[in-house]
C-alpha cells in the first residue's frame, strides 16, 4: 500500500512565498511516508487579477514555478500534483491556461491537465472568477502511476457528474480534486458534491482546497479539504488552516464497476 497526502493551504499573490510553503508541506508529507502529494488549485499564485497570471505565465516544461516543483519531487522522492500553474497557450503567447501538472518521483513531467470551461448552476454563476485571456482545455486526463490510475479534476469540475463518470469508464481508480472554492459556494455544495461524486462512482476522492482569507484577492476560501472513500464516507478532513491529510491507498479496494448494471450509467438517462 502507498500513502497519499492531501494538502490544505492558503496561497497568496507572492509566488516566492507560495513556493516556500509548497516546500514545507512536501517535506512534512514525505516525512509521514507519503509518495503522492496533492496541492489545491492556484497553489503557486492566488489572484483575481488576470495581469498577475499573465506576468507569471510560463512555457510548458520550463520556468521558475515548474522547475521548483520538479526539484521538490526529485529531492523528496515523491509524485506531486500541483494545479493552477499559468502556462502559455500554444495558440497565442498573449493567452494562458491554468494547468494541473503532474511530476513523478524522478522529477519528470508526466501529464498536464488544462482546466475545462467552468460549468456552474445558474444560482452560483456569479461566484466564478473570470480571468481575461484565459484559455480552457478540451480533454480530461488520467495519470497512470505505479500505485493507481488517477483521474484529474479541478474546482468547478465537481459540478459535472459526466466528467467523473467518463474518468471512471476510462479506468480511474482514484479521483484527485485540486480546488480553490470560495466559502460562499463551498458552504452550500462542497461536502455534498464530494460525497455524491464518490458514491455514484464507488471511487475514492482526494480533495485539496484552499483555506482562509486571501488578503490580496479579498476572498475567503472554504477549506474543508477531505478524503472521501468509495462509499461516500469522510475518512479524514480539516475545516480551516494549513494541514497535511495522509491516507493509505489500498489497491485491493479499487472497484472495477460493471457499468451495464450500475444505476448511474449514463445510458439510462432520459
Amino acid at each position: 500500500m502507498v500513502k497519499a497526502a492531501v494538502i490544505q493551504m492558503s496561497s497568496c499573490l507572492a509566488v516566492g512565498i507560495n513556493l516556500l510553503t509548497l516546500k514545507r508541506m512536501v517535506e512534512r508529507a514525505a516525512s509521514a511516508g507519503a509518495k503522492l502529494i496533492i496541492f489545491p488549485d492556484r497553489c503557486t499564485l492566488f489572484s483575481v487579477n488576470a495581469t498577475d497570471y499573465d506576468i507569471n505565465k510560463e512555457v510548458l516544461g520550463e520556468g521558475r514555478i515548474q522547475d521548483y516543483i520538479q526539484k521538490l519531487s526529485r529531492e523528496n522522492d515523491v509524485w506531486i500534483i500541483a494545479s493552477g500553474i499559468p502556462i502559455v497557450s500554444e495558440y497565442s503567447k498573449l493567452k494562458y491556461y491554468l494547468a494541473t501538472v503532474v511530476y513523478n518521483d524522478l522529477g519528470n513531467l508526466i501529464e498536464v491537465y488544462y482546466q475545462l470551461p467552468p460549468t456552474l448552476p445558474a444560482v452560483f454563476q456569479w461566484t466564478h472568477m473570470l480571468l481575461q485571456n484565459q484559455e480552457y482545455g478540451e480533454f480530461v486526463k488520467i495519470v497512470q502511476t505505479p500505485f493507481a490510475n488517477i483521474g484529474l479534476s479541478t474546482t468547478y469540475d465537481i459540478f459535472c457528474p459526466e466528467i467523473f463518470r467518463y474518468l471512471k469508464r476510462q479506468g480511474a481508480d482514484v479521483f484527485v480534486l485540486s480546488a480553490a472554492m470560495g466559502s460562499d459556494l463551498g458552504v452550500h455544495a462542497w461536502t455534498m458534491l464530494l460525497k455524491t461524486r464518490a458514491l455514484e462512482n464507488s471511487t475514492m476522492i482526494l480533495a485539496a482546497n484552499q483555506s482562509g482569507f486571501h488578503e490580496d484577492a479579498n476572498m475567503l476560501s472554504h477549506g474543508n479539504s477531505a478524503i472521501i472513500d468509495d462509499r461516500g464516507q469522510v475518512v479524514d478532513s480539516v475545516e480551516i488552516g494549513e494541514k497535511v491529510l495522509v491516507v493509505e491507498l489500498n489497491c485491493n479496494s479499487f472497484k472495477n464497476i460493471c457499468f451495464d448494471q450500475n444505476p448511474f450509467q449514463l445510458q439510462y438517462r432520459r
